[in-house]
């Protein structure tokens, strides 16, 4: 099991979290699996728009969408018989 933390850049400064883990099913094989949580998945137009709607005098806006994901899947390693 471990942890998750991180950041994203670009439009916006963003922070992610989660948690990773994997079972091993033998030498080669790994099932793997994670959960992490985005601050704020709010990109591109949506947010150009709200920009632009907080340079009016006297507005106020403000927003974020946070978002909750995960993912499960197989890892295969290679072991050399060397």
């Amino acid at each position: 099991m471990a942890g998750v933390f991180g950041w994203t850049f670009g439009e916006e400064t963003n922070t992610l979290y989660g948690a990773q883990f994997g079972v091993g099913m033998s030498d080669t094989i790994q099932i793997i699996g994670g959960i992490e949580r985005l601050q704020d998945v709010l990109t591109g137009r949506f947010a150009l728009l709200l920009e632009d709607i907080a340079s009016i005098p006297g507005a106020d806006v403000q927003g974020k969408i946070p978002a909750t994901y995960g993912g499960a899947g197989l890892r295969l390693a290679c072991v050399s018989t060397d």
